[in-house]
């Protein structure tokens, strides 16, 4: 065999081979998903943020209300909203200042964390619960699935929006709110439990990052509100944000239609502070230096418990901090 016969083999060889070699597998549904879970739970937080949102309701108005638990209350009728907010992301703590200088402090801000905190927190709930709404319960095990959800990075993660509790389908091509090409997903929940909210999602296919999260909600204030909730994202300032979204509403009484309205929401500007002390936001009905410091020491046994009282009469209401958090966090009920 001379030279140029045994190149012509090898080179016939080489394209024998890669020709051979199988095509990359597309990932199914469910990994497309799984990766823009574990992308989404791995992307950073602004420690601050100042921003400005603008809400207009068509049959439907919201506010920002501070009592009874610093909520959103939502009534059927047409509405227009303008807030101010700084926000503190590593607790969501925000104070929010509306058009007519009314200041109210509580959780809530723009970042994928507070959308992840909506889902783990499931508000599909008993009225009765609005301030307290139940935990996720953990699913039945599904036989199918012979592997652990390898996306865990929390217990949370698999009970709120882990593909470990959802069928999740592929709804082919699409475009996210920002333009770019998106991919969506449908999903429902594979045990039946309506709780497990979460319905469609479209990922944006650059970045593997959520840019369209919609899902569900029931809230039953002496009647029953259907709700869904579309939330879109994008890059701000170099952070994963809501960029706009709306929440569509229809109230029911005896299960026939009362009202419906749609409440849309967009953010106007946004900056990232460098920092934003407690002492920064709405002054609190109670001196926070009274409880930064011990009031009355209780032993009970061993250690001791401070104890800050105000008030008198009967009957006594005791005021405990749970979740490692501390008595800081009632200044503004206490009274």
């Amino acid at each position: 065999m001379n030279l140029r016969s045994a190149l012509v083999r090898v080179s016939l060889l080489l394209l024998a081979t890669s020709t051979a070699a199988p095509a990359a597998e597309t990932p199914s549904a469910t990994e497309f998903y799984r990766r823009a879970v574990v992308t989404m739970n791995e992307l950073p937080e602004p420690p601050f943020l100042e921003y400005r949102l603008e809400g207009t309701g068509s049959g439907l108005r919201t506010d920002i209300l501070s009592e009874p638990c610093n909520h959103l209350s939502s009534r059927f009728g047409d509405g227009r909203n303008h807030w101010t907010i700084r926000n503190r992301t590593s607790d969501a703590l925000a104070e929010i200042v509306d058009e007519t200088g009314n200041r109210t402090v509580m959780r809530f801000d723009p970042s994928w964390a507070n959308t992840y905190r909506e889902l783990r927190s499931a508000p599909l709930h008993d009225g009765r619960n609005i301030c307290s709404p139940p935990a996720l319960r953990a699913p039945e095990p599904i036989a199918s699935d012979p592997k652990p959800d390898p996306s865990v990075k929390t217990i949370g993660t698999v009970l709120a929006i882990g593909p470990g509790i959802y069928r999740v389908d592929d709804r082919g091509a699409a475009v996210c709110p920002n333009g770019h090409e998106g991919h969506a997903l449908h999903l429902s929940s594979r045990t039946g439990d309506p709780r497990q909210q979460l319905s469609d999602v479209i990922v944006e296919v650059s970045s593997m990052r959520f840019c369209t999260v919609r899902f569900g909600a029931r809230l039953g204030l002496g009647f029953s509100v259907d709700a869904i909730y579309e939330q879109h994202f994008a890059d701000i300032g170099g952070f994963w944000m809501q960029t706009d979204g709306q929440l569509e509403a229809t109230g029911r009484i005896a299960g026939f239609a009362s009202g419906h309205g749609v409440w849309r929401y967009k953010l106007l500007d946004m900056d990232y502070p460098a920092a934003l002390s407690l002492a920064d936001f709405a002054p609190t009905p109670n001196d926070a230096a009274s409880y930064a410091r011990p009031q009355r020491l209780v032993d009970i046994g061993g250690r001791k418990l401070n104890l800050y009282c105000t008030g008198t009469g009967s009957p006594t209401v005791i005021l405990e901090a749970g979740g490692g958090d501390s008595s800081l966090d009632w200044r503004f009920v206490q009274p």
